[in-house]
């Protein structure tokens, strides 16, 4: 499953233009030793790719809003009550 998530990202990647921005993250955290399968609030790993931008760690968000009012930021929409723009 990771190779054909691989596969797909490389896809999706040699149609983005200079200044578009994928972001890939889960929508939850989950705890693999907590003994069940549901969600936990476990930190999340958000990789975000740039063509024009070098590596950078954000370290940890405040909260998985900040990804979203940073969405908001990119397209000029409004910004969220919750949130802040940290990604761009």
């Amino acid at each position: 499953m990771l190779e054909r998530a691989d596969n797909g990202l490389q896809r999706v990647i040699a149609e983005m233009f200079g200044n578009d921005m994928l972001v890939v993250m889960a929508d939850h955290g989950n705890d693999p030793f907590i003994g069940h399968a549901k969600h936990t609030r476990e930190f999340v790993p958000v990789l975000v790719y740039q063509k024009s931008r070098e590596g950078v760690v954000f370290g940890t968000l405040e909260t998985l809003a900040d990804v979203g009012a940073s969405a908001a930021a990119f397209f000029g929409a409004d910004l969220p009550q919750f949130g802040s723009p940290t990604l761009l």
